[in-house]
């Protein structure tokens, strides 16, 4: 019998951030955008900023999931159709773009670790109408 050899990296389960995002808000209305802010929760990697319309349903990330961030609505990360992934850093603050105007949208702030981990429970929102 040959000798079998299996070589490779583990990684760890995912471990869910505790902490979430806090004190969203948003400012500079646009007509096709604002600025939204956050402060990011302790001992986090950071956080993800997902923005829908307010009429849409809400779509939680999913764990394990990259999603690639662009601070233009158009072409954002979707979570779906609707959720589209704006921000994703440690960062506090994005200018988004690519809104409609005089539309309602809502912007959700989750904390995530490495490894894609987001935190999906009570994460932090803010509405906002654009001019």
């Amino acid at each position: 019998m040959d000798d079998l050899i299996i070589s490779g990296t583990l990684s760890g389960p995912c471990t869910v951030p505790l902490n979430q995002a806090s004190a969203a808000t948003f400012s500079n209305p646009l007509t096709n955008g604002a600025t939204i802010s956050w402060v990011n929760g302790a001992s986090t990697s950071g956080s993800m900023v997902v923005i829908r319309p307010t009429s849409a349903l809400v779509l939680d990330p999913s764990t394990s999931t990259s999603y690639t961030p662009n601070a233009n609505y158009t072409t954002a990360g979707q979570i779906d159709v609707d959720n589209r992934v704006v921000y994703l850093g440690g960062g506090t603050t994005v200018n988004v773009t690519g809104l409609n105007p005089e539309t309602q949208y809502t912007a959700t702030v989750y904390s995530y670790n490495a490894l894609d981990c987001y935190n999906t429970t009570a994460p932090v929102s803010v509405n906002f109408y654009t001019l």
